[in-house]
């Protein structure tokens, strides 16, 4: 009887102890810069400005999971309070990067994975120009 019971708290745990899958969302949007890291585990992955990337940092979207599509996306237009015309500036939805210390040996946005697709047809990132 103990052997069994043996057997069958052995089974048991040896049914748990499996790793679980990573969980996958079907679709994420990040509109700041603190979000695009979390949405690694999606296939349809938004990146919607305006926002700024911090000073010496990087977006990082390495790793992703085959066959996921990125949509940099821009915005809603915003009426101006008085005369309901829109704002150039605040519709870009431009996503920029703030002035730091990297030079041209640093790619401030790096994408990887297999059988990516990216959508920049909506949206844009904005890297100040070239280094001097």
């Amino acid at each position: 009887m103990q052997l069994r019971i043996a057997a069958i708290i052995t089974a048991f745990l040896a049914t748990t102890a499996v790793a679980s899958p990573v969980e996958i969302d079907s679709s994420c949007t990040a509109t700041s810069y603190d979000q695009i890291a979390a949405t690694k585990t999606c296939t349809a992955i938004t990146i919607q400005g305006p926002f700024t990337v911090p000073a010496n940092s990087k977006i990082d979207l390495t790793g992703l999971i085959t066959g996921t599509t990125i949509t940099i996306k821009r915005a809603q237009k915003i009426p101006l309070k008085h005369n309901f015309e829109f704002d150039p500036f605040v519709s870009a939805g431009k996503i920029t990067f703030a002035k730091g210390t990297l030079d041209e040996s640093n790619n401030l946005v790096t994408i990887g994975g297999s059988d990516i697709t990216i959508d920049g047809s909506n949206g844009s990132f904005d890297g100040s120009g070239p280094v001097c």
